[in-house]
């Protein structure tokens, strides 16, 4: 990579999850509301680079999108889950999803 210029403002690449994340918590107040009401908007649990990209800018995301999306290690074919966004929120979700398919055989059943 080239070295930043004199007149390079913008955040090294290694700040730019860092800055995605603390704008979705400065608009939603935690990981989980972000995904479940604007994010993945077609419910996959998956963010396609369409879906990805419409965050960035509900976020008002200012940093490289393909900077962010490709050091997320993602290309055209595959697609970013809450866990790689948040651990956490991950994990919590996914736990919330299992239970409800348990208990209620998904959670259209609740």
């Amino acid at each position: 990579a080239d070295p930043p210029t004199k007149n390079d403002t913008s955040p090294p690449k290694m700040a730019l999850l860092e800055q995605f994340r603390s704008n979705i918590i400065a608009r939603y107040g935690n990981f989980i509301t972000a995904w479940r009401r604007d994010m993945d908007q077609d419910g996959d649990m998956e963010l396609s680079f369409r879906e990805f990209c419409d965050a960035c800018t509900k976020v008002r995301f200012e940093g490289d999108v393909i900077a962010l999306w490709k050091q997320m290690g993602k290309d055209k074919e595959s697609g970013i889950t809450l866990k790689e966004v948040d651990q956490d929120s991950g994990v919590s979700l996914m736990e919330f999803k299992e239970w409800c398919y348990d208990a209620f055989g998904g959670p259209v059943g609740m």
